[in-house]
């Protein structure tokens, strides 16, 4: 199933997803909005009338675009952080909307100490900016506008709010990578992931017991967001730790088994069956047309059907001299288990699969010497 749809424009250069969890819930948010707007007007003693906003579908409509513009801002947070990155040469891959915010899926963190700090700080920064102009503009707005001054109060507040909660010293939120290159700049960046994971760990369980007994959900969801986040995190970190140094050339299986376009579906599965590989490339004359899977296989019920009706066209490769945990990165962004190697000039001289790549995180983290959690 897919989960994350592209939007059909980039900013900056950077492709924009919208998760399925976003889309689910942004009227759930909305209505949500709709709902408190007397509560916010109170918060922010914006002194209007709210009978004008409530009315009718009003508060539906008003809320809709708070909501929206929220995720602008999130989208917004993100952007700063990857301008910031991207001064450091590091490559943005995409910036995917959630409806607990926003991550911008970055090539590599910068790891050199002091860098991390400054890049995660870009985005609170951003936030506090946007807050303070919404501000602004608020403060020169008659008072009698009571949708428009609803809207600027509720961009200040969620702006400032946002900022302020990434904040936390608590991984996988700004606070928590700051605080690791604070930490690397005394130690490893592995043994700051360590310290930082212990400490997130700690915050959110805290956080999770304190929702329970305030019976506040928000906190509890948050909390629950930050556990598995900073597990997420530390696994990647021990990944890219025992992929260290090891190019996708290292790993690779040279003699690449592939079929040709006429091979049928029976003959397919006999060789799946033989060679206990799911996926295979499809050759013609040298020339890759795709590859075919064990899932493509579940497109027909004729056994007899060439694999030229039922193949993937679009063939993800990478490059014979990209890191190991470039290839794995590369996997789960497109929820592959293998991709095609190629050299320079992009002729096909191996395949590499995830099982290929755990093997070689198993023989790496059992080795004498090497770091364990």
């Amino acid at each position: 199933m897919k989960t994350n749809y592209r939007l059909p424009f980039d900013i900056l250069g950077i492709p924009i997803k919208l998760n399925v969890s976003f889309l689910i819930f942004l009227p759930v948010l909305a209505w949500v909005i709709g709902r408190q707007i007397d509560v916010y007007i109170e918060i922010l003693g914006l002194g209007i009338d709210s009978t004008a906003i409530t009315q009718g579908p009003n508060a539906f409509l008003v809320g809709l675009f708070a909501a929206i513009s929220l995720f602008a801002g999130v989208t917004t947070h993100e952007l700063g952080h990857s301008i910031f990155a991207m001064r450091y040469g590091v490559k943005i891959e995409s910036i995917t909307l959630y409806v607990l915010g926003g991550v911008a899926q970055l090539e590599e963190i910068p790891t050199r100490p002091g860098e991390e700090a400054k890049m995660a700080l870009a985005g609170p920064i951003t936030s506090f900016i946007l807050g303070g102009i919404f501000w602004l503009l608020l403060t020169f707005l008659d008072p009698g506008q009571a949708v428009p001054r609803f809207m600027l109060g509720f961009l200040f507040y969620v702006n400032v709010a946002l900022g302020i909660f990434n904040l936390i010293p608590a991984l996988p939120l700004d606070g928590g990578r700051i605080l690791r290159s604070l930490l690397s700049l005394k130690t490893s960046h592995y043994r700051a992931t360590e310290i930082s994971t212990r400490i997130s760990k700690f915050l959110a369980v805290a956080m999770g017991i304190y929702g329970l007994l305030v019976f506040n959900l928000f906190l509890i969801v948050i909390a629950f967001f930050i556990y598995l986040g900073v597990n997420s995190e530390f696994q990647e970190m021990v990944l890219n730790k025992a992929l260290e140094g090891l190019k996708t050339s290292d790993l690779m299986s040279k003699e690449v088994i592939t079929v040709s376009p006429d091979t049928s579906i029976s003959d397919l599965k006999e060789l799946m069956m033989k060679k206990h590989h799911l996926g295979y490339p499809v050759v013609e004359d040298g020339e890759i047309m795709g590859i075919v899977t064990l899932k493509d296989m579940k497109k027909t019920d004729n056994p007899e059907e060439p694999v030229k009706t039922i193949l993937t066209p679009k063939v993800i490769a990478i490059d014979e001299n990209d890191s190991a945990s470039e290839a794995f990165h590369k996997m789960n962004q497109n929820g592959l288990g293998r991709l095609i190697v190629t050299d320079e000039s992009g002729q096909m001289v191996g395949i590499i699969t995830r099982t290929d790549l755990m093997h070689a995180i198993k023989v790496v983290t059992r080795l004498p010497g090497a770091e364990t959690t």
